[in-house]
């Protein structure tokens, strides 16, 4: 991967895009409640209770 892929304003701005919303994803989480249907989640660390 070209460093200047990862370096710079824009790729900066994307790459904590994710963390600005995670309060509004997890509000939209919580309004949803409990899934209804059979779920399986995979995931490398658990963050409190959550995975």
């Amino acid at each position: 991967m070209e460093l200047r892929r990862i370096t710079g304003r824009e790729a900066l701005r994307c790459g904590f895009g994710y963390y600005r919303a995670a309060e509004q994803n997890a509000a939209a989480i919580s309004a949803v409640g409990r899934l209804t249907t059979p779920t399986l989640a995979v995931g490398g660390n658990t963050v409190g209770e959550l995975l």
